[in-house]
């Protein structure tokens, strides 16, 4: 068995020109599952931190993938958001494999507009293991295999057709998880 902490990388406001972002993830509560313990966060609880990168220009910042990658910002008081949750299962069939699942809202995959205009709705997602971006993609299931043993944060980012973050009321769209002793 395997423990996974749940969290939620929260940014400042965001100050372009040369400005810090700055992070705090969330505290985590408990709730157990069938076949996994997860610890679940709340929004704007302050925890363990995370830092951003020192934007390297204007309207740019420096993720832990080492891209530079355009933060597009969701105005204030828009009317749908996106939104995305991480749910993971065991494999049944590989041993240290996991199904990687995104509960969406107001959110589409849009793989055929790829490099096309950004709209807030509509986009791709990137996967990151341990800081390290593992791919981009088009669905909302994702087959995980070859996990290295212990500790793992798998963090999950809704970027739009231009590639830009995707940024809400000073955070991310964005969903962490982290496994303890995974595969141990």
């Amino acid at each position: 068995m395997y423990r996974i902490l749940k969290t939620t990388i929260v940014l400042a406001p965001l100050f372009f020109l040369g400005s810090l972002l700055a992070g705090a993830s969330a505290h985590a509560h408990e709730a157990n599952y069938p076949h996994l313990h997860i610890a679940q966060s709340g929004h704007g609880e302050k925890g363990h931190g995370h830092r951003m990168h020192k934007p390297g220009e204007a309207g740019m910042k420096k993720g832990r993938d080492g891209m530079k990658h355009s933060v597009k910002v969701i105005p204030a008081g828009y009317k749908s958001p996106p939104s995305v949750k991480i749910r993971l299962e065991k494999d049944a069939h590989t041993k240290g494999a996991l199904n990687l699942f995104l509960d969406l809202k107001n959110f589409r995959f849009a793989p055929e507009k790829v490099n096309k205009t950004s709209k807030i709705n509509e986009g791709h997602a990137h996967l990151y293991l341990n800081g390290k971006k593992l791919t981009r993609l088009y669905s909302a299931s994702y087959f995980m295999d070859k996990l290295p043993k212990g500790n793992l944060e798998i963090r999950v980012t809704l970027n739009t057709n231009m590639h830009e973050d995707l940024s809400y009321l000073g955070k991310l769209v964005q969903d962490v998880v982290a496994l303890k002793d995974f595969n141990n």
